[in-house]
């Protein structure tokens, strides 16, 4: 019997984003699951194994709500690869996120440029 393929989440209000990173999933053959924002219901049937990765774009976030969304997630998830973006200009984002507990944060270019080769990599850290 083979494993069922991790599942990928990804945060965003940047719509015209959501593409990218779906083409990018489907290119590593992982299903994806995409919202606007961490309460989206589409999250709601997800169980605690079946999410790998959890891409967070940093501008749909307030920076106070960071060290509670990783709580949540790491709490929901168990075994988890918790990654964040955002502009380069958005130095203060970028360094919250790393405080809060990402386990990875790149610049928006960072993540954009490879989706598909990081999220391959990101779907391993999980295991």
């Amino acid at each position: 019997m083979t494993q069922p393929q991790p599942t990928a989440m990804f945060i965003s209000k940047d719509v015209f984003f959501w593409p990218v990173v779906k083409a990018a999933a489907t290119e590593v053959g992982c299903p994806l699951v995409i919202g606007s924002k961490p309460t989206d219901t589409k999250f709601d049937s997800l169980g605690a194994d079946d999410v790998r990765c959890c891409m967070v774009d940093l501008a749909a976030i307030e920076l106070a709500d960071l060290p509670s969304l990783v709580d949540s997630l790491r709490e929901k998830f168990s075994t988890l690869c918790l990654v964040g973006f955002a502009s380069h200009v958005h130095e203060a984002r970028l360094v919250a996120a790393h405080e809060a507990g990402f386990d990875q944060v790149l610049s928006r270019g960072q993540f954009s440029s490879q989706v598909a080769d990081h999220l391959r990599r990101w779907l391993d850290m999980g295991t």
